[in-house]
């Protein structure tokens, strides 16, 4: 009865998620899946239902990271010249011009990309 309704409550936390893909239900969709292995577990359930639920664990989880960051394209590259001091940070044009056009202001996209200001302007 227990794992009947943790499924019931995994298939609405993943319907909510699809209509709305708000991030507070993917981290409740992953306690779920959680607490559904861990009753599986308990239960000494198939290896192999034991391992799908194991790939959707991970699946969630991976979309968790992917929804931490919000702007993958945009950092700054790190080239290392072999001189002494701290390594060159090569900022692409094309990245300032699409920030810019999102109206982040340049301390933001300091900010964003982990340059200075002067790096920036």
């Amino acid at each position: 009865a227990v794992v009947s309704a943790l499924v019931d409550k995994v298939r609405l936390d993943m319907d909510q998620y699809e209509s709305t893909g708000d991030r507070q239900v993917l981290d409740h969709l992953l306690f779920q899946l959680e607490l559904l292995q861990r009753h599986l577990l308990v239960a000494e359930t198939d290896r192999d239902i034991l391992q799908m639920l194991s790939h959707a664990v991970s699946a969630v989880n991976r979309m968790i990271d992917e929804s931490l960051n919000v702007f993958p394209e945009v950092n700054a590259c790190c080239v290392y010249t072999n001189n002494r001091g701290r390594p060159k940070l090569d900022v692409r044009k094309d990245q300032l011009m699409h920030l810019l056009s999102l109206k982040f202001t340049c301390p933001d996209i300091a900010m964003l990309l982990g340059v200075s200001l002067r790096t920036v302007r």
